[in-house]
């Protein structure tokens, strides 16, 4: 996913989840423009001005800060639209999350405005948000030769695969898991010690495992070796 992704994919679910089980379940909420035809009162989001990228030393990307208008809009006063601006306040500003997802929510200004158009008035309500999203990472190791399943050690990072040819670490989800089960967020570039395992010889064949021991290196959500070779 995308960071736009990300940060959209949170606001639709979370201002949804909020209006549900609740006299305001039911309003329809779109991205970017309300589709012709909507029901009224609806709530739109959209991107507005993002600031520059966050960058560490060399080309990793670490924050993205993005603006997004979250509002409600309304085709009369009497629909109340106000208690929809205060359930996105109230489900949007000061959420601070976890690594390898949005960092954290503010609002940053008020809005609400009155448009005229051919079908009458629009009332536009809600604020302008600022959404801080530490990108995915996702890490992905190619296996040549052997035999699955693997499971392989990135560090104190943990990652099984059952079919295939790859492992992969991955942040989308929230963080790259241990062997406790932890998610530990995102892979920090480095020098990394690394172990891959073959999975367990199949019943009634002769062999061992195979094992590959060493280090690879994490840059720009890049491996260095990106393939091992087990035999």
């Amino acid at each position: 996913m995308t960071e736009t992704q990300i940060a959209e994919s949170y606001i639709y679910s979370t201002v949804a989840t909020e209006l549900s089980g609740t006299s305001l379940s039911g309003c329809p909420i779109w991205p970017d423009v309300a589709d012709q035809g909507t029901a009224w009162p609806c709530i739109v989001f959209s991107l507005q001005s993002p600031r520059a990228d966050k960058m560490v030393v060399g080309d990793d990307r670490i924050l993205c800060d993005l603006l997004y208008q979250v509002k409600v809009i309304g085709k009369t006063r009497k629909e109340d639209i106000d208690q929809y601006a205060t359930a996105i306040d109230r489900c949007l500003h000061g959420y601070v999350g976890t690594a390898g997802g949005v960092l954290g929510i503010t609002r940053e200004n008020p809005v609400g405005y009155t448009e005229a158009s051919g079908d009458g008035k629009f009332y536009h309500l809600g604020g302008l948000y600022r959404v801080i999203v530490q990108p995915a990472q996702t890490l992905i190791l190619r296996v040549a030769n052997g035999r699955t399943p693997y499971t392989a050690l990135l560090g104190t990072r943990y990652s099984s695969q059952q079919s295939g040819r790859t492992i992969v670490w991955d942040s989308a989800l929230g963080g790259d898991q241990d062997p406790s089960g932890t998610w530990t967020g995102l892979v920090p570039s480095g020098t990394y010690s690394c172990s891959i395992t073959e999975g367990p010889v199949p019943p009634g064949m002769h062999g061992i495992r195979m094992t590959w021991i060493g280090d690879v290196v994490v840059s720009g959500n890049k491996l260095t070796p990106s393939v091992i070779t087990l035999a």
